[in-house]
């Protein structure tokens, strides 16, 4: 059996923590045993993983307590003997894991990229392009969620393996009973109901949606729009919504673990991301068959069906004309092109046997 360390998972319920658990659960238990490393008093999905028999340590934050985090996570490492470190990257910023894991003589050590970008902040920054080129100095094995995250992270001219943020189709695929039943509990009748999912920050853009929504509003009254997500920015994005009078008509929702149900409520589906990887939520909106606008920073790598536009994030003019116009033409049809999503990368089966791959080679 592999022991197989991970690192990078967060209290937050987001792609990441998404991404990782939608493959741990097809993963054999037989094959690999997790534990997980964290700088959060606890991570999501814990109490599965831990009924599962997974170890999760909770070691000083990193930022503060530099030396203290590696001190702790050598004697992780060392006392389990670990085939595989798995550390998800959303930047070079912390690459410690990498460093105390080469160190250590770790056989298999995976920097996986899950990002293209980084927000704003001159110290993260510095740090990440410090960094970025000593990746390859530490990790011997490097996984990408698309090619513009794996160029972004590692270069253009080094190889990678791409291990893309696939979704089990059923879960997802469109379900008239979930339709009904969300859109009685919150209460938008026959309205036309925008869908966002995603953390409250600058990455996710809300305040841009925030602006694109008033401005359909102004010339749309059957409109609403649901949030749903958690992040640092949620109570500013509150307040922008009180401030423009939009607090009847725009819905606010925590992470929920049942969020699969939400995606038949919607009738569109918008990402207007400044930057991602590849967003694990606009897959999951595809394989429900929803019309899905995407800003047009987003990789094109994620298009799995022709329901998919990609709009410019420098004039929210651009997103209302779409958004009115496919609201006047009706509630599109949720038709689902199976093969194509399959064919496109986004076959959970497929993905997680590539996955079960790298960590078996070597």
């Amino acid at each position: 059996m592999k022991k197989i360390l991970v690192v990078g998972l967060t209290d937050n319920l987001g792609g990441i923590e998404s991404f990782f658990m939608t493959y741990y659960r097809r993963l054999s238990k037989k094959k690999f045993h997790f534990d997980f490393v964290t700088i959060f008093p606890k991570i999501a999905f814990q109490e599965e993983l831990e009924k599962d028999g997974c170890k999760i340590y909770s070691l000083p934050n990193f930022k503060r307590h530099p030396y203290l985090y590696q001190k702790e996570l050598r004697k992780v490492i060392k006392e389990n003997a670990y085939d595989v470190v798995h550390v998800n990257m959303l930047s070079a910023a912390n690459i410690l894991p990498l460093k105390v894991a080469s160190f250590l003589g770790v056989n298999k050590i995976i920097a996986h990229s899950h990002n293209s970008n980084i927000p704003k902040g001159t110290v993260r920054k510095i740090f990440h392009l410090k960094n970025q080129k000593k990746i390859g100095r530490y990790a011997n094995t490097l996984v990408a969620c698309s090619k513009k995250a794996g160029n972004w992270l590692f270069g253009e001219n080094v190889n990678f393996t791409i291990i893309h943020n696939a979704v089990e189709i059923d879960k997802f695929k469109y379900n008239e009973s979930y339709r009904k039943q969300i859109r009685e509990k919150l209460n938008v009748k026959d309205a036309y109901l925008i869908g966002h999912i995603g953390r409250f920050c600058e990455q996710k853009n809300q305040e841009f949606i925030i602006e694109v929504f008033k401005k359909c509003r102004n010339e749309k009254e059957k409109m609403k729009l649901l949030l749903i997500g958690d992040g640092k920015d949620k109570e500013k994005i509150k307040q922008k919504v009180k401030l423009l009078d939009l607090e009847e008509d725009v819905i606010f929702l925590d992470s929920t673990p049942n969020v699969y149900q939400y995606y038949s409520a919607f009738d569109l589906f918008i990402m207007p991301s400044k930057f991602e990887g590849l967003v694990i939520v606009g897959v999951e909106s595809q394989a429900n068959g929803l019309t899905t606008l995407f800003s047009d920073t987003i990789s094109k790598e994620i298009k799995a069906n022709d329901k998919v536009e990609f709009l410019s994030i420098q004039d929210a003019t651009v997103w209302k004309d779409r958004i009115l116009f496919l609201a006047k033409s009706g509630a599109a049809s949720r038709h689902f092109d199976r093969e194509k999503f399959k064919n496109a990368g986004y076959d959970i089966d497929t993905q997680t046997k590539n996955l079960e791959r790298i960590y078996e080679e070597g």
